[in-house]
């Protein structure tokens, strides 16, 4: 999180992965990453993290937060989820999106979303 709070330390790191064909996957760790708006500025594909799904690991903190998740991608076109490989927190995802056509959504890969997060 700290190394994400520099310009400095991240352009060199964002130029290498970009020209690598990379894409930039900002957790949004802290509120103090520049990570986007260095990817931004070397025109690097990038999407952020709207929320961790699996901060509390509970069946019912976990599906709050992925219908929360859906109302950022109804209200914004996209959004992005990070989570946890736990147990818990694969079981309700995969329930979660069993049913996420019915309700007008479709999970793509993070690479669909490159870009098209409103600029925070």
């Amino acid at each position: 999180s700290k190394l994400t709070a520099s310009e400095e330390d991240m352009l060199p790191i964002l130029n290498d992965l970009h020209g690598r064909g990379l894409m930039l996957l900002d957790a949004r760790s802290t509120r103090f990453s520049v990570d986007d708006k260095v990817a931004r500025r070397i025109s690097m594909p990038r999407a952020l993290n709207n929320l961790y799904i699996d901060n509390t690991v509970n069946a019912a903190s976990i599906i709050e937060n992925l219908t929360t998740l859906e109302n950022t991608a109804r209200s914004y076109g996209a959004a992005v989820g990070v989570a946890n490989a736990l147990p818990l927190t694969i079981h309700e995802i995969e329930i979660w999106a069993r049913g996420l056509e019915d309700r007008g959504f479709q999970l793509v890969p993070v690479t669909a979303i490159a870009n098209r997060q409103p600029v925070r």
